[in-house]
Order: C-alpha cells, then structure tokens, then sequence
C-alpha cells in the first residue's frame, strides 16, 4: 500500500537504473515509485516492510532498487547469483552498467 511520496533529489541515473532492473516487473516499478517516476512512493523502510506481501524473488528486487537507489535495501550478491531467474539476473546486470557508466 503506498503511503505519501518519499522526496528525495530527482537523480534521473538511480530511476534509469531502477527502471532497467524493473523492466519486467512493471507492477513492482509501478509500486515503487511515485506517480510523476521522480522520487519514491514512501520511505525506503516502509517500503522493504510493505515488500513482505511479495514473493521473496519480488522481495529481493526490491531490496536491489533501494541499493540502487540510496544504499538501503541490503541486498546479497549471494541472494542476487541464487534467487533471481535469468531474465531478471540480465536486468540487473543491464542497471549496474546503466548506473556504473551513468
């Protein structure tokens, strides 16, 4: 459930990346960031709270979006080689190349 829009400085490099990694996963961007795509939809910690209505590989994806965004989702490398299907594994890959060159 989304709560009031989280602002944080629009860094269009952290939402190119985010998109990438979410690219097949529209309902979790769409979740995820607010309505005008700028910002969040909430804080990052009510958002890993709300995330635990997800599967856990939604759930990780999740945590992968807010390291992307600021650090804050804690997500494991392991977790990230384990967990993720292929599909989602080349997202990722795609967004730390997006997010890298800038």
């Amino acid at each position: 459930m989304k709560t009031s829009s989280y602002k944080d400085p629009v860094n269009t490099l952290h939402i190119h990346a985010i998109s990438l990694l979410l690219s097949n996963d529209v309902r979790i961007l769409d979740w995820l960031l607010s309505e005008d795509r700028t910002s969040l939809s909430s804080d990052p910690q009510s958002l890993l709270y709300e995330s635990g209505v997800f599967s856990t590989g939604e759930q990780l994806l999740v945590q992968i979006a807010l390291d992307l965004w600021d650090g804050s989702g804690h997500a494991k490398i392991s977790e990230i080689i384990c967990k993720l299907d292929s599909v989602r594994f080349k997202c990722f890959c795609l967004a730390l190349v997006a997010f890298r060159q800038g």
